[in-house]
């Protein structure tokens, strides 16, 4: 009887342990990415730099020599392919900068993102595989506009537009 008995709550131990841990990882898997990931644009990698700058020298040319600064990032947007460089460039004094991304082909790279934005974040939501992007615009002090980016095709496409406007 005793044997029984150690038997039965041995295995109700074991069966609460694993319902805990399958409750667990259930919940994290429904927190896990659901949130928009900012892309963090830095000043300090020379290499993004160095081809940025080839990438964007027309751009470049029209800005009087170090009045600008420019700031990249490489983006995973889709598993298993090589990350897109990311690019925010041609600042305005509201603090709104041309947004580029460029994705690596073998004889080359090629323009797959171009808007204009002060933030840039990654959304868990993808089309053809490729994540989503959303880029916020400054208006004024209390304007803001997001765009949100699907992957179409070979490039970025923008698919909606919304204006925010926040109260005093």
């Amino acid at each position: 009887m005793k044997a029984g008995f150690a038997n039965t709550l041995f295995g109700a131990l074991l069966l609460l342990a694993f319902l805990c841990f399958s409750f667990g990882q259930a919940s994290m898997a429904r927190g896990a990415g659901s949130a928009a990931q900012s892309i963090d644009f830095r000043q300090d990698d020379f290499q993004a730099q160095r081809i940025a700058r080839k990438l964007l020298r027309r751009e470049i040319a029209k800005y009087p020599s170090g009045s600008n600064w420019m700031r990249t990032a490489w983006v995973s947007v889709s598993p298993g392919e090589t990350p897109t460089l990311f690019v925010m460039y041609g600042c305005s004094p509201t603090g709104n900068c041309g947004l580029y991304g460029f994705k690596r082909q073998k004889n080359g790279w090629k323009l797959v993102l171009n808007s204009i934005a002060q933030t840039c974040s990654i959304l868990p939501s993808s089309h053809a595989g490729r994540h989503d992007i959303s880029a916020r615009m400054h208006g004024s002090a209390f304007q803001s506009t997001i765009k949100t980016y699907w992957w179409r095709k070979d490039r970025y496409v923008r698919v909606s537009e919304r204006d925010l406007i926040l109260k005093e």
